[in-house]
């Protein structure tokens, strides 16, 4: 698949993509082939002590009816490991806009309810909007969306706001760049005043795909900041394993200054990877984390992980910790996997597996 040079978008859909989404549909997820480029040595285990900075990352967070209609134990077996952190951070995958109900796929949409059922008891710190479901609700669904997030006191990045493309977060005397970018968004017309963060990440095409762009942008992240985050989101749904394409992307990304990349938007797991930064020491890349939270079936979209990340001052990888859990549909509730349940190892990557609790 990565040799046909797929976009997965609906702004560039081809018969090729058709065919691709058929296979996934008829096969379930491909086997991972990771390009020669990729970096197969295992990230440093965490947790790490001494003066370094503790992040959790999460994946896409989605709309799932049934949590509304029944009260679940949601999160009652995420250890306190997770939460006790400096920086917690996910994918905000559907807008809130009350004066719609909840809806699910294609156009999703949830309630200030659904909010404080899924996301409010996380702690986040900063959220993603930048992803293909930010606009379901039109413009008026992204306004309503920010709106809530300001009145709660959570950061948000994924939108252009005072003609600045990421946002500064302070931890005590330690500044965050994060930005966070989408491949697509469905079609749907970007409103001007809070322009979505989007470039075609996943083109072949370096003319196309905004990489030269987001270069500069890094750039100038790194004087403002101390640490600089990406959150991409990215890469082909249903597959196991990140593109040649995505990967030479984060390698440069890397290389010009990010220290931390987190992607979503695939629904499944992809391997960790560890490159080294412009000093030479080692950041990581977390190519998809998966769905946290959806209404998603198969078992390969209901396997999902938290990774607890260690970085210095200066953004050099310390450690990492990785949290699987398994959605359980009936129970509505996020359950603990050791990595080698049956039906569930091959939807855990081997790095992912390497740095478990």
């Amino acid at each position: 698949m990565h040799k046909l040079k797929l976009e997965g978008t609906l702004e560039h859909f081809t018969a090729w993509d058709a065919l691709y989404y058929a296979g996934k549909l008829m096969f379930g997820p491909f086997r991972p082939v990771l390009p020669p480029e990729f970096n197969s040595k295992p990230p440093p285990r965490g947790p790490a002590v001494g003066d370094v900075i503790s992040f959790t990352l999460l994946g896409d967070i989605m709309l799932n009816k049934g949590v509304l209609r029944k009260s679940s134990p949601l999160y009652a077996n995420l250890p306190s490991l997770l939460r006790k952190c400096d920086w917690l951070f996910a994918n905000l995958e559907f807008p809130v806009y009350p004066e719609k109900g909840p809806r699910g796929f294609p156009n999703f949409n949830g309630s200030i309810e659904y909010f404080d059922r899924v996301v409010t008891p996380l702690g986040p710190s900063c959220l993603n909007i930048a992803n293909n479901h930010c606009l379901d609700m039109g413009p008026k669904g992204l306004e309503s969306t920010l709106e809530l997030l300001e009145n709660r006191g959570i950061s948000f990045t994924g939108v252009e706001v005072e003609g600045r493309e990421y946002i500064k977060e302070i931890l005590g005397d330690i500044t965050l760049t994060i930005g966070g970018f989408t491949h697509s968004t469905n079609r749907r017309q970007i409103p001007s005043d809070n322009r979505v963060n989007m470039f075609r990440l996943n083109s072949w095409n370096r003319e196309m795909n905004g990489l030269d762009k987001l270069v500069e942008l890094v750039k100038e992240m790194k004087k403002v900041g101390d640490i600089v985050i990406l959150s991409m989101h990215w890469g082909l749904e249903f597959e196991l394993a990140p593109t040649a394409n995505q990967v030479a992307m984060a390698h440069t990304l890397i290389e010009n200054g990010v220290d931390l990349i987190v992607g979503h938007h695939p629904h499944v797991l992809q391997p960790l990877e560890v490159w080294p930064g412009l000093d030479g020491a080692p950041r990581l890349i977390v190519y998809s984390l998966g769905n946290w939270i959806s209404n998603m079936s198969s078992l390969s979209t209901r396997t999902t992980a938290a990774v607890k990340v260690w970085l210095d001052r200066a953004g050099r990888l310390k450690g990492v910790c990785t949290f699987p859990f398994y959605f359980c549909k009936k129970s509505l509730t996020l359950l603990p996997l050791k990595g080698e349940e049956r039906g569930f190892k091959k939807y855990i990557p081997q790095s992912f597996r390497e740095c478990m609790v």
